[in-house]
């Protein structure tokens, strides 16, 4: 599920005409950007999934977006929200917390219903607990008073990456998680790519496979970047991941309101990374390893706005789809079976072959496992 950005209206056109896509945009950006959603209604139509990113509550209001603010001061906070507080909020105030941002979901004609979440830690911590509660009375309120009668209703989940430490807490936390009414859950990792330790990597795949396992839902990871294709390729329902925007998310704390005329890297298709636009590898990469995405030349890498958005999506489409066919897993290592001997001709760092393979093996791990 392609995330699009500002301005992206022209993106919606490239879309695949011979099937519906779903396709991601923040709530907050939806209000700025008002053509973004009808154009996507348009013939065919594709779902647009209208992410709350109620996580800015998290940071000062005052360095919080204009347009994330705009959603009122009930969806906005006057002070920064610790989550561990929701344990002790009043039901009311979570209700109409969760009101806030499923009513500006449903103005701006989202086609799911997206819960409100923000990073917390692992299973038994003080922070999901109040995530937990805040999720048990966003998703009563929904079906309550309808709003998902003919809407997937999504539980939103927001975790660093990092706090899910052993196998069994990543199962406790899915079955924390899995007895929710909803029809799926949106995984939101902070720190998590194909960079960070495959131990690490391991864990969080488990996560999101005993959460899917265990609950009988899809579940969609959020902001994996690379870790996207494995997880996809072993089963997990979708993912979600940036075309212009965020691939990875740091938490909170990374987040930035400044807006970049230009997307400061572009993705390599077989070397499997990004690489800056004036950086020293770039020219001699798109050179040996011609891109035929159609919106720039093959022998030179994309430059400008509009190329580096169409070539993104290009190509992140045709990922999606040859990782969610037929022998999945062994087009995953195809991919890194090319890159690597591609890196090795560019005098570049191999790809971390580690991580994606801790991602398979989890998946292989509940494959094998019977019931947990």
């Amino acid at each position: 599920m392609p995330r699009l950005s500002w301005h992206d209206t022209t993106l919606v056109a490239r879309l695949p005409a011979d099937r519906s896509t779903a396709i991601a945009k923040s709530l907050a950006q939806a209000g700025g950007d008002a053509q973004l959603v009808p154009a996507a209604h348009d013939e065919p139509a594709h779902m647009v999934v209208l992410e709350p990113e109620a996580w800015h509550n998290q940071r000062p209001r005052t360095v919080r977006s204009r347009e994330f603010k705009g959603l009122g001061a009930v969806a906005s906070l006057v002070r920064k929200l610790d989550p561990a507080t929701l344990r002790f909020a009043s039901a009311r105030g979570l209700v109409e917390y969760s009101y806030a941002f499923v009513a500006a979901q449903q103005v701006r004609s989202s086609d799911a219903v997206l819960l409100p979440a923000h990073l917390a830690g692992g299973h038994g911590r003080a922070g999901r607990e109040g995530e937990l509660r805040l999720a048990e009375a966003g998703a009563a309120l929904v079906k309550r008073r309808g709003f998902a009668k003919h809407k997937p209703l999504l539980v939103g989940i927001a975790i660093q990456a990092s706090a899910i430490t052993s196998a069994d807490k990543a199962v406790a936390l899915a079955r924390s998680y899995a007895d929710l009414e909803c029809d799926g859950y949106w995984v939101q990792f902070a720190g998590l790519s194909e960079s960070e330790k495959p131990t690490v990597v391991s864990m969080c795949a488990t996560f999101l496979f005993a959460l899917q396992e265990v609950s009988g839902r899809p579940v969609f990871a959020v902001d994996c970047k690379n870790l996207t294709w494995p997880l996809l390729a072993a089963g997990l329902a979708g993912a979600c991941i940036g075309i212009g925007e965020r691939e990875a998310w740091q938490g909170p704390a990374g987040a930035s309101n400044k807006r970049r005329k230009i997307k400061p890297s572009v993705l390599h298709p077989v070397l499997l990374r990004n690489f800056r636009v004036d950086g020293p590898h770039t020219t001699a990469a798109f050179a040996d390893l011609e891109c035929a995405c159609g919106a720039h030349p093959a022998g030179r890498a994309p430059l400008t706005r509009p190329e580096i958005r169409q070539h993104a999506l290009h190509v992140r489409l045709r990922m999606a789809d040859a990782v969610t066919g037929e022998h999945a897993a062994q087009i995953i290592d195809h991919w890194l079976y090319d890159a690597g001997w591609a890196a090795y001709d560019l005098g570049l760092d191999p790809p971390p072959v580690a991580a994606y393979r801790a991602v398979l093996d989890a998946a292989d791990g509940f494959a094998t496992a019977g019931e947990l």
